[in-house]
């Protein structure tokens, strides 16, 4: 094993698994707003039925 992999084959094993990770950090990042509007959006959907349902219930109630 020794022969095989020598320091230098282990740092650029190390660079390579660093930039898997900051590849996949940046895709994480370019998602993060993404669903953070859609959550938001959902809870303004939501937030508007439940408005909806109160105002009927209101007027029903009158």
């Amino acid at each position: 094993m020794r022969d095989k992999f020598g320091p230098d084959d282990w740092r650029i094993g190390a660079a390579r698994v660093r930039g898997g990770a900051v590849s996949i950090r940046r895709i994480a990042w370019g998602f993060v707003p993404m669903w953070r509007t859609l959550s938001d959006t959902a809870a303004d959907v939501s937030n508007t039925a439940g408005g909806i349902e109160m105002v009927g219930a209101i007027k029903r109630s009158e």
